[in-house]
Parts: C-alpha cells; structure tokens; sequence
C-alpha cells in the first residue's frame, strides 16, 4: 500500500509520487517593460468605464506577474459574491476558481510559482455578466494589448468562448470533450506563443460529483502548460484515460455549463 505521507496534495487530492514527478521548476522570469505598460491599461480600461478603485487594484493584483506565461480565465469573480476590498491573498483564498488557480501553478512549478507570479487575465475585464454597459469588444480589445505588451511563451485558455477582437482570433482553440488542444503562433516579428486550451476550473471546484475526475485532469493541463517554459511540449498520456472518465460524468450530468460559476 502506498504511504499517504508521500503523497502532496493538489486542490484537496493526494497526488502519486508518479504525478509528482512531471512537475517541474521553470526558469527564472523577470519582468519587463511591457508588464508596466499592461496595468496602465487596465487601469485606464477600469477608469474609462468607472469600475471602483478596489476592483481596478485586485485585476492589477492579478495581472502583475511575469509575462512567460499567461492565464485566461473568463470572469472567476464578481462583486456580488466577492469583497473586492480584502488584502490579496484572502481575495484569492475566498474564491474557488483563484485559489484552484494558484494551487496549481504552485503544483506545476514544485512551488516556485504562484499566483502571485503569473499573468491571470479575465477575457471579459471588469464584465461581470451580459447585462454589463462594457462591449465584449472592448474587453477582448484590452485582452489583446495585454497579450502584445507582454509577449509571453505560453498562454493557457481556461474558458471556451471566441474572441470579437481581430487579433485574438487566433487564440480561439476547439474545446472538445476537455482534451488539451495545442497550437504555436507567431505573434509578430519572431515571437512565438505556444496556446493550451484547457477548461474553467469553476468544472472541477464545484459539483461534488465531478470533483476528483475533473481536478486530476487539470493537474495534468497545467503541469503540461508550464513545462513549455522548458521546453517540453507533451500531455502525459494518463491524462487520457481521466479524460474519458470526466466524459463519463458529463454524460450522466445533465448540468453541463458552468462557466458563470462563482
């Protein structure tokens, strides 16, 4: 029998030594000019559309990290559910969709990364529903600046929805049945991104039913997405059959959408 004591834990699942094992410590990334030139963007963005102070200072807290790798998520977090006035580290602890996100960077990365040192973007900044004055537009506008301001290597989409920007276009990825979709671009001149197309971790951080199947198969999605920085471009293939178990479920679940969860 393996020993328990062994095991780390990842979004509340003990993780095998053979898991373990995949992650890897990146290299070293620095800032840029390009990531002061992002929050001045979003901060403009915030001001334009008279978004609070707090909500303006929490996306900066949140798009303040290196610009090697970015996560696009699509609105993990609104003021109706959320106290956008706590310190950042309990704003992130008290919304599922963030805290998963940080919990598996930190995984991925043998805790050289967290949160706090990653890009993580919202494709609809400061939208909290369709009912919101901001164009989809716009945001996806802000979403592109960002993304050309910081030039990142890989960018990891965590939401299925197309872009109404040009530019974004070819970031749109399929998302079939929550496999792992890849695909290189070249942004401009010789900057490349590497593109990973995941699912919202809102899937695997509510719904008790599907919570083990759908939180080991994104442990595999972004152990995956941060071994790019390395050079490594390969899902594990036990992540294959999670896959098919997560299938399972959807189809014995008639709640299939859950991309507005909070």
């Amino acid at each position: 029998m393996a020993n328990i004591s062994n095991h780390r834990i990842c979004l509340g699942i003990p993780i095998p030594l053979s898991v373990q094992a995949l992650a890897r410590t990146p290299p070293a990334s620095f800032h840029h000019p390009g990531d002061l030139t992002s929050l001045q963007a979003l901060k403009d963005f915030g001001k334009e559309f008279d978004v609070s102070c707090d909500e303006i200072d929490q996306a900066c807290n949140l798009a303040s990290g290196p610009a090697d790798i970015v996560v696009i998520l699509m609105r993990p977090k609104t003021r109706r559910s959320h106290n956008y006035g706590q310190p950042f580290p309990q704003f992130v602890s008290c919304c599922k969709t963030l805290w998963a996100v940080d919990d598996l960077i930190r995984f991925a990365t043998n805790g050289a990364r967290s949160i706090h040192t990653v890009t993580v973007l919202d494709a609809f900044s400061f939208k909290p529903d369709d009912k919101s004055h901001i164009p989809d537009e716009r945001c996806h506008q802000l979403l592109a600046d960002i993304i050309r301001a910081k030039k990142p290597k890989v960018v990891i989409r965590c939401h299925v929805d197309g872009y109404d920007d040009p530019w974004m276009k070819q970031f749109e990825l399929s998302s079939k049945e929550y496999k792992l979709e890849r695909k290189e671009i070249r942004a401009s001149g010789n900057h490349k991104i590497a593109i990973l197309q995941s699912f919202h971790p809102s899937l695997a951080v509510h719904y008790a039913a599907r919570r083990p199947e759908y939180r080991c198969l994104l442990i595999y999605h972004f152990i995956a997405a941060f071994a790019e920085l390395s050079g490594v471009s390969q899902l594990h293939k036990d992540a294959e059959e999670i896959r098919q178990i997560c299938i399972g479920k959807q189809n014995d679940d008639a709640v299939i959408h859950t991309e507005y969860i909070q």
